[in-house]
């Protein structure tokens, strides 16, 4: 009994590394992707210093902002909770990926 708690306890514990620190993220090269932080508290900074930095770059190939909100979308008579990125126009080029366009399922 303990010899199977033990196993299931690294296997869980193991899969989430997996997934968060050893899988890289899928993108084109991301060992070339880095994040500028202004703060080492918070991850944030207006939009006019982001294109102060923008403009005066000279050291990256590419530079963009996002955040993460959490929105609600209308779908018929209900409002759906959906996680929803707001990026800056280098955000796909950047990272090596194409848009697509979606919807939801059918």
């Amino acid at each position: 009994m303990s010899l199977s708690l033990g196993i299931g306890a690294n296997t869980a514990v193991f899969s989430l590394m997996d997934v968060f620190l050893i899988r890289p993220l899928p993108v084109h090269q991301p060992a070339r992707l880095a994040l500028v932080n202004l703060d080492e508290n918070q991850y944030s900074f207006s939009f006019p210093l982001f294109q102060q930095i923008h403009d005066r770059n000279s050291v990256f190939s590419h530079t963009f902002a996002s955040t993460l909100r959490n929105e609600q979308i209308p779908e018929g008579q209900d409002l759906i909770l959906t996680r929803t990125v707001f990026a800056t126009g280098e955000y796909f080029p950047a990272v090596g990926v194409a848009p697509q366009l979606s919807r939801r399922g059918s």
